[in-house]
């Protein structure tokens, strides 16, 4: 009898190949900090509130390919702890998750704009990838699927999506893979993007798959996964 694979352990041999995406991110070498901004609890660079901290740029920002150089970053990010260290110690690794939140604060009695992630970003996005990540697992595991893992996530979805969801019944297990589906193409939509363009050195046309952040990287590769491994016999949602 085959032995099934753990699906989070499958890896597509060339990621690129499989999904036209160039995506590289920016790392702050000089890491990241909490700060409380008003009401906010914000995550960002550590010279974010210098008055120099464009001229800084040059010496201190990084660049880096998240999809090419971490093929399981997806699982990292769905198994990380929410709690401030924890998030803390990632970003100084990996970069902001999305740096799309703009606070204007104070810095030597002059207002500055801060850019960076809030703490309640941080935790919705963890928590949302891990009920993916845990529903793709059962998923593939045989076991019976238990809903009330993620129901508390599906009352934000949309009205016509949760109707959809209902009108399966009582089947369990369809209903996950909607669900899980639905999930995986909320996020795509909202963080990747895709595009038409000419590319490579003699000019060819072809799609370019174009995240717009870290956190739309982690979903374009859990997508890819969750595909590859269909592909392969090793599960996945029909």
């Amino acid at each position: 009898m085959k032995q099934k694979t753990d699906p989070s352990r499958v890896q597509p041999a060339d990621f690129y190949r499989a999904v036209p995406a160039r995506f590289e991110w920016t790392l702050w070498r000089n890491g990241y900090q909490w700060l409380d901004i008003g009401s906010k609890r914000l995550l960002c660079t550590v010279d974010a509130l210098r008055p120099d901290r464009r001229d800084l740029l040059g010496r201190y920002e990084t660049t880096y390919w998240p999809l090419a150089q971490y093929p399981r970053l997806f699982a990292e990010f769905a198994h990380l702890r929410p709690t401030e260290n924890a998030i803390l110690k990632f970003a100084n690794q990996y970069g902001l998750l999305a740096a799309s939140e703009t606070v204007c604060a104070e810095s030597n009695g002059r207002p500055i704009n801060v850019h960076g992630d809030l703490l309640t970003s941080w935790r919705d996005e963890i928590g949302t990838l891990a009920v993916a990540h845990l529903l793709w697992q059962t998923l593939n595991s045989g076991k019976p699927v238990a809903l009330g893992t993620f129901k508390k996530i599906m009352v934000a979805w949309p009205l016509a999506v949760q109707k959809r969801l209902r009108a399966l019944g009582d089947d369990d297990t369809s209903i996950a893979r909607a669900a899980l589906r639905g999930l995986i193409d909320q996020r795509m939509r909202a963080h990747v993007g895709v595009e038409f363009r000419f590319r490579g050195i003699d000019n060819r046309l072809g799609l370019s798959i174009k995240p717009d952040s870290l956190l739309g990287a982690i979903w374009l590769q859990f997508a890819n996964v969750v595909a590859e491994a269909r592909q392969t016999g090793e599960g996945g949602i029909q």
